[in-house]
C-alpha cells in the first residue's frame, strides 16, 4: 500500500505584490487506483487566499500543487505540478465571509477518493446581510 504523507506546502506567488490577507482556505483531494500490477495516487492540494491590494481591489488567489505517484513493478514514479490562478473576488466568494468556516473530511486515505479541507463555507450564517462578512474582514485589518 502506498500512502503519501505530506507536509503543508508554502508557495510564494510574486505576481501579487504588496497585499493584506483577508482569509485563507484549503482543499485536498486524494484519488487512489489499484489494479493487479500497479498503484496510482493523485493528490491535489489547493490553498486559497482572499486579498486586499493597496489600490483597494479584492483578489482571489488559488495555488495548486498536484502530485501523481505511479508504482508499477515496485518502481515509483512521482510527478509534481504547481500552478496558480488570480482573479477578482466575485459574488460566489462573498459567501465564504458570510458563513462559518468548517473543516470537512470525506473518505479514507489510500482507498478510493478522499477529500478534506475548509474551502466550502458551512451552513451557519454569521451575519445579517450579504457582504457584511467581507466588511467585517476588512475592518479587522485596521
Amino acid at each position: 500500500m502506498t500512502r503519501s504523507e505530506r507536509q503543508p506546502f508554502t508557495r510564494q506567488v510574486t505576481a501579487i505584490g504588496p497585499h493584506w490577507v483577508l482569509d485563507q482556505r484549503h482543499q485536498n483531494i486524494e484519488k487512489n487506483h489499484t489494479d493487479r500490477t500497479s498503484r496510482h495516487q493523485e493528490t491535489t492540494h489547493e490553498e486559497i487566499t482572499y486579498l486586499l491590494l493597496p489600490d483597494g481591489s479584492l483578489k482571489y488567489v488559488a495555488v495548486w500543487e498536484e502530485e501523481t505517484v505511479h508504482i508499477s513493478d515496485a518502481t515509483p514514479r512521482v510527478v509534481i505540478d504547481r500552478s496558480h490562478h488570480l482573479r477578482d473576488i466575485g459574488d460566489g466568494e462573498l459567501k465564504a465571509f458570510d458563513f462559518e468556516k468548517v473543516h470537512r473530511e470525506y473518505g479514507r486515505h489510500g482507498k478510493g477518493i478522499k477529500t478534506w479541507g475548509d474551502r466550502e463555507p458551512g451552513k451557519k450564517l454569521l451575519v445579517h446581510a450579504k457582504g457584511v462578512g467581507l466588511s467585517m474582514a476588512l475592518k479587522r485589518l485596521l
